[in-house]
């Protein structure tokens, strides 16, 4: 992968990182970004795909994709907002799988796999 370069475009910063292009607001979110996709270890970079719960102006709701700059390593992915993902070999081979509450609630009373709980979208960006 190129060097990543950010660049002031007027009010906002563009990140450019392999072939992807992400437009932050300010300095600070452009220097985070480009510290974040330049660790060692960083294979690739990529919009996340996550998807983050957005509210119409009735206040019902819908499903869209977070889109915040995501790295991709050996382990698994990560972006900014948080968001993330382990390789089911990483996972294997640590000793743990995601799971439910229920799974997670068996494994509190010594029943059942080690499992790592993730919430879905409480809290996220």
């Amino acid at each position: 992968m190129a060097r990543p370069v950010l660049q002031r475009n007027g009010d906002t910063f563009t990140l450019t990182a392999g072939d992807e292009e992400f437009t932050l607001p300010s300095y600070q979110e452009g220097l985070e970004a480009l510290r974040f996709v330049s660790q060692p270890d960083v294979e690739d970079v990529f919009p996340c795909g996550w998807l983050v719960e957005a509210r119409y102006d009735d206040g019902s709701t819908y499903a869209v994709p977070c889109e915040a700059v995501a790295t991709g390593t050996a382990r698994g992915f990560t972006c900014l907002h948080g968001h993330g993902h382990v390789n089911a070999e990483v996972r294997y081979t640590e000793g743990w799988d995601y799971g439910d509450e229920d799974e997670l609630e068996a494994q509190r009373h010594g029943h059942g796999p080690l499992v790592h709980l993730v919430p879905m979208a409480s809290g996220a960006r």
